[in-house]
């Protein structure tokens, strides 16, 4: 965006995201919304993370040539030498005990090319994964606001703080890109998903109701989420805690998923109330991204917050 003799430079937001696609494709959006409102965005991440995300971004600038509007960049440093095999950088890619903890010595040093980011370039917030406990006394010694990023839902939030509160575990010991497509697609009636938040989301947005089929993280939550609170979707009985190391899981029969996907396709009173009740939270959504909708305003605000910090020199 060309900034004429006495204007105001656009805010420089830099994204600093997890390197697991959950996080990864959230971040790229999040950073199309900001550049469409002005913000000049930086994605820090390393090569193989980026490949993930640059169709996206590309997509984003391509829409918005013409338009004023600055472009996205991906700034790149190189994934750290801590003896993974080449072009393991991100979590899903690793197979054992021993990459595992490989992996987090590496996020460890992930503050080292933040650093030296903050210290080259002027930007007025970051927008970090909350995975990367550090960089709120990293972003505080260069003065940058920090922003944490969640790439799970509030409620999967609020349920795992509440385990580490109150630990129902001790207290009861004898308890026992392509897709959004598809997903918006006319001839699309369900969607088994493993709950991974980022699907959730797009299966309300499109007004597509769920059979759940979680597995490990936050999925059980957001299940709970899906089936019982929001009354958007049915479960097939998962009931075994897996791990991106553990490729051993819960087999579920086909007869079971047929009998879920028929229940919420099926055309009694609880099929037709979920695809009522998730068409409703799809307007609801898309409501709230327009101009003049709850998010975009609340992203308005926050910009509005972020430029009155720099014009008052606060640091």
């Amino acid at each position: 965006m060309a900034v004429g003799e006495g204007e105001q430079q656009p805010l420089h937001i830099l994204f600093f995201p997890f390197i697991a696609h959950g996080h990864l494709i959230p971040v790229a959006d999040m950073a199309a919304l900001f550049a469409a409102r002005g913000v000049r965005c930086t994605i820090l991440t390393t090569p193989v993370n980026a490949a993930v995300i640059r169709s996206a971004v590309d997509r984003a600038n391509d829409a918005s040539r013409g338009t004023g509007s600055p472009e996205i960049s991906i700034t790149l440093f190189p994934f750290p030498d801590v003896g993974l095999p080449p072009g393991v950088e991100s979590a899903p890619g690793i197979s054992s005990k021993a990459e595992q903890e490989k992996i987090a010595e590496a996020f460890l040093r992930f503050r080292e090319p933040f650093d030296r980011f903050l210290a080259e370039h002027h930007t007025d917030a970051v927008v970090v994964d909350s995975f990367f406990h550090w960089s709120s006394d990293a972003a505080a010694d260069h003065g940058v606001p920090r922003l944490a990023f969640l790439g799970s839902s509030l409620f999967a939030r609020a349920c795992s703080d509440s385990m580490l509160r109150h630990n129902p575990v001790e207290a009861s010991p004898d308890d026992p890109d392509a897709v959004v497509l598809v997903l918006n697609h006319p001839a699309v009636g369900v969607f088994v998903t493993h709950c991974g938040w980022n699907s959730v989301l797009e299966a309300v947005s499109a007004g597509v109701p769920m059979v759940a089929w979680p597995r490990f993280t936050d999925q059980f939550y957001n299940e709970k989420l899906i089936v019982e609170i929001l009354k958007v979707g049915v479960g097939v009985g998962a009931r075994e805690f897996a791990s991106f190391i553990d490729h051993r899981s819960q087999v579920i029969a086909g007869e079971v998923i047929a009998e879920a996907i028929g229940r919420v396709m099926g055309e009694g009173e609880e099929g037709e109330a979920m695809r009522k009740k998730v068409k409703e939270l799809s307007e609801k959504a898309r409501s709230a991204v327009k101009e003049g909708g709850s998010s975009y305003d609340d992203a308005g605000r926050l910009l509005d917050e972020l430029m009155a910090r720099r014009s008052s020199g606060t640091s």
